[in-house]
């Protein structure tokens, strides 16, 4: 994977380009999760893009895998773990016991047009009254508590946003 050579958010950058370059305007929103953010490195970066439109599974595919290849041909991002849903399959995965549910641990907004994060810390505030735990090869994870650190950091991050939104230098 490419990251080891670029900075942090320049490897960011380049998979957001790589998306819209095949996605377009179809692009809503794109999320960075899992072990390149909890861990800050790993075997595969896990990237959900949530599109305007539906798309049959042969579709979807179809187009994940030309992602992919554009990703790694063209920007040297090999190994993505890529998830192009629609606005209504994102929703529906935004529940415990789903892979969505490793948000808990934390994830990168690349690009929100329709304020969907919005919908991700309504997930994350309700998974942190919860004591819901799984375990992966890294161990076992509170997911419930994990929620409850994720959906207050980013909250905190927001509101300073805001505050410095607010001011013109």
């Amino acid at each position: 994977m490419r990251r080891n050579t670029l900075g942090v958010e320049e490897f960011y950058s380049e998979i957001l380009r790589g998306l819209l370059d095949i996605l377009g305007e179809e692009l809503l929103a794109a999320f960075v999760f899992g072990s390149t953010i909890y861990y800050g490195k790993g075997r595969d970066v896990d990237i959900v893009a949530v599109v305007s439109k539906d798309r049959n599974m042969k579709e979807k595919l179809a187009l994940e895998y030309r992602i992919r290849r554009h990703l790694c041909r063209d920007y040297r991002i090999c190994g993505a773990d890529l998830h192009v849903m629609s606005v209504s399959e994102f929703r529906e995965n935004l529940k415990p016991g789903t892979f969505l549910s490793g948000f808990a641990l934390g994830y990168k907004v690349l690009l929100d047009r329709e304020n969907i994060e919005k919908e991700v810390l309504s997930f994350l505030k309700l998974l942190s009254g919860s004591d819901y735990v799984i375990y992966n090869r890294y161990g076992r994870w509170n997911l419930g508590r994990h929620a409850g650190i994720t959906y207050r950091r980013r909250k905190r991050e927001l509101e300073k946003d805001s505050l410095h939104d607010g001011f013109s230098l």
